[in-house]
């Protein structure tokens, strides 16, 4: 019985729901005194007339002459806006290809001492030496050589980037 009281009582809910709804399913066309259409969910004047059917998108508005949209360039640069001359260009762009060799030739040279100290412990290890070194010393060297590696490829990587301009 209190079942029966409750679907009625979500049946009546869904009756009022649906009521309050209707208007919100309307459209309207409604024509302004320059001609220009729109559509809305609500009657603004007695120009407008109320469209019948499913309605599933509306049109953009019309655009007479006078209402056109002026399209910003993306881009406008300023005539105060300081310029840099191409030689200063050019000279800050070797000096930035010159740090990335510097830097380039310092990681190289960093990875053969590593690689060497590798081979050091490695075969010390072989041999039985005690100066072999632990072998937490061995896995920090071959994370050291890894993390090397990948900053050589990205310096190249980086200076190929910069010979494209």
């Amino acid at each position: 019985m209190r079942s029966v009281a409750i679907l009625v009582a979500v049946f009546a809910g869904l009756a009022v729901g649906r009521a309050a709804a209707a208007p919100l399913d309307s459209v309207y066309e409604c024509i302004d005194a320059d001609g220009n259409r729109s559509y809305q969910n609500v009657p603004d004047s007695s120009s407008c007339r109320r469209l019948d059917g499913l309605v599933t998108s509306v049109p953009t508005p019309e655009r007479s002459g006078a209402h056109r949209v002026h399209r910003r360039r993306a881009y406008v640069m300023e005539t105060n806006f300081p310029r840099i001359s191409p030689a200063t260009q050019r000279a800050r762009d070797l000096g930035r290809h010159r740090l990335l060799e510097d830097e380039l030739h310092a990681e190289e040279g960093r990875l053969a001492h590593l690689q060497a100290e590798y081979g050091r412990m490695q075969s010390l290890a072989g041999t039985g030496g005690a100066s072999g070194g632990s072998g937490d010393q061995a896995q920090q060297i071959s994370e050291d050589i890894e993390r090397a590696r990948e900053n050589i490829a990205s310096l190249h990587q980086e200076l190929l980037a910069g010979n494209r301009y």
